[in-house]
């Protein structure tokens, strides 16, 4: 299972809005990160300026996430603006205590006569100082874990939009969706990629267990229970030469006659459907692009392939509901199963749409 610190792989590259100025930087300024270390206080961004040349370091609780509203999908926040108030809380703490640490020892010379006494006041100004550099360390830890949770909570919207606007238009359900159910059963699932139980780090070889491609930590919205039923919908419709060579037409009709378990299609036909999906997620054009049209990059390392599996998905369980029962938060309850368990996700996941403005979770 990963955790946020593993996500600040995914900073790199992206950009922050500095809303402090910081060495010749300008209050306002959008920066790039080369690189960010998870336990540090700062990070490496490119700044093209007179003043710079290459990459320079500023500290994390200067930045700010740069975000491209997307029409009709809420933007996450996660409180940023209180924790940076409190670094800057801390600093301050940190600063006041060293000053009066540094003050103390340059009295020592009036202590020539007691310095005993003079030195059972410096251990707890230095005790103190360490207390409060450590308080310091961890705010600022949580407040780095914050600056990436909430990059990767609205770094999907967009994604999210296309995929919801291309199925409507070719499933063409009765009612519309609204694309923050998508992005709330993406938080529900995987705080956008920042935790899961089933998204493992890289390497992924298909051998089954752990490591498996479909518990990637790009898959969002963990489809992995139903990942052979999922998978068939996806080749069918994005490599119809695959999913014919390996006479997959034939899984879906018995599948639809008797309704296969999960461990019934990935042993059908010998593995026919593993060894067409590894053919699936590996394939690549002359120009080194996937199926996604995303370069240098497995699907099943790509999130976008995995945003619209999810969303695909979802529609597949919209359609199959009862017409009389056939509402999005029904399909939000289907995506998850049955049972107790369900509604409450349901619940919890419809608990997150509708509201106006931005949607304060927490850092969670």
């Amino acid at each position: 299972m990963i955790t946020v610190d593993d996500m600040t792989v995914e900073m790199k590259g992206l950009k922050f809005r500095l809303h402090t100025a910081w060495a010749k930087i300008p209050l306002g300024s959008i920066v790039e990160v080369v690189d960010w270390p998870p336990t540090t206080l700062g990070v490496s961004i490119n700044y093209k300026s007179p003043f710079h040349k290459g990459a320079i370091t500023v500290p994390k609780y200067i930045l700010a996430p740069v975000t491209a509203p997307v029409a009709g999908i809420q933007q996450y926040t996660v409180g940023l603006k209180g924790q940076q108030a409190q670094v800057e809380k801390c600093q301050k703490q940190v600063n006041d205590q060293r000053i009066a640490l540094e003050l103390w020892k340059k009295d020592e010379g009036k202590y020539a006569k007691n310095h005993d006494y003079w030195e059972k006041q410096l251990q707890p100004l230095q005790h103190e100082l360490g207390r409060r550099e450590g308080v310091l360390s961890s705010t600022l830890h949580t407040l780095g874990q914050m600056l990436v949770r909430e990059t990767m909570y609205n770094r999907f919207d967009q994604t999210i939009s296309t995929w919801v606007k291309h199925y409507e238009a070719k499933i063409k359900p009765e009612k519309k969706i609204d694309p923050n159910i998508v992005k709330s059963i993406i938080f529900q699932e995987t705080r956008m990629g920042t935790s899961g139980r089933h998204l493992e780090l890289p390497p992924y070889t298909w051998n089954g267990g752990k490591t498996h491609p479909v518990k990637s930590r790009f898959n969002l919205m963990q489809s992995v229970d139903s990942s052979a039923h999922q998978q068939l919908i996806m080749m069918e419709e994005m490599a119809p030469a695959i999913f014919i060579k390996h006479k997959l037409p034939e899984a879906v009709r018995e599948n639809q006659k008797k309704g296969k378990t999960e461990s019934e299609l990935y042993a059908w036909n010998g593995g026919a459907i593993p060894k067409a999906m590894r053919e699936f997620f590996v394939y690549r054009d002359t120009a080194d692009k996937n199926l996604m049209e995303t370069p240098a990059r497995d699907l099943h390392e790509d999130y976008a392939f995995w945003i619209r599996t999810g969303v695909r998905w979802l529609f597949q369980k919209y359609v199959s509901l009862n017409a009389r029962s056939r509402t999005w938060p029904e399909a939000v309850r289907a995506f998850n199963g049955s049972g107790a368990d369900a509604h409450t996700y349901r619940n919890e996941v419809m608990g997150r749409v509708g509201a106006k403005g931005t949607l304060k979770v927490g850092n969670t």
